[in-house]
């Protein structure tokens, strides 16, 4: 199942993810216009995103604890 999201990065500027096939999130920076050419690219497997994600949340992340009585 594929997935797209995009994120305004500046008023120039956008971060485009898309899940592919096989497993693999490609991450793209592109500018607002679409005449102009993309600006950087990366394609990486889907372990190696959740682990970025993951590791990026660190502390962020609460756990959700069942408090005993």
């Amino acid at each position: 199942m594929g997935a797209h999201l995009s994120f305004q990065l500046t008023d120039e500027k956008w971060m485009e993810i898309r899940r592919c096939t096989h497993n693999i999130i490609e991450i793209k920076i592109r500018p607002d216009s679409v005449l102009k050419p993309l600006e950087s690219y990366c394609s990486i497997s889907e372990t190696e995103f959740i682990k970025i994600i993951m590791d990026g949340l660190g502390e962020r992340l609460k756990k959700n604890e069942k408090k005993s009585d």
